[in-house]
């Protein structure tokens, strides 16, 4: 992780590191999952907490079925890039954009979990190629 993130090293453990790692280890991540967590996605350890971890998984977890919890749809996909896009200007109007075109939730929350780079794009952009893709059929 150091080497990925040396910045790292200039955080403040207590106030930085520690509520980040309980926010992990109560919506249900084990310790084990928090390490192989932190090792694919280190960077998240700089995002923040109320303004970007917080919001981005309670938006997955409004999205995903009722039997599958946020951890375990981390897990099976191994990604964590929506974890750094802001969820107020990124992800939240992406959502609703799909929403608005009838996609069902279980598909929006995988192109949360593998298709990031979407989600990373301008809205009116993103907006305009959804409806391309309907278009086409």
């Amino acid at each position: 992780m150091i080497s990925k993130f040396p910045v790292v090293l200039l955080s403040n453990p207590d106030q930085t590191l520690e509520p980040k790692i309980q926010y992990l280890k109560q919506v249900g991540f084990s310790d084990t999952d928090i390490c192989q967590f932190l090792t694919k996605c280190c960077n998240i350890l700089h995002s923040s907490l109320e303004y970007t971890i917080i919001p981005c998984f309670q938006l997955l977890k409004t999205l995903l079925p009722r039997e599958e919890n946020v951890v375990s749809a981390i897990s099976k996909v191994g990604s964590v890039a929506f974890l750094r896009l802001d969820p107020q200007n990124h992800l939240e109007p992406k959502v609703q954009i799909l929403h608005d075109l009838g996609v069902p939730d279980s598909s929006i929350s995988k192109l949360l979990l593998i298709g990031h780079r979407a989600c990373g794009q301008e809205n009116d952009n993103f907006s305009d190629a959804v409806k391309e893709v309907l278009e086409i059929g």
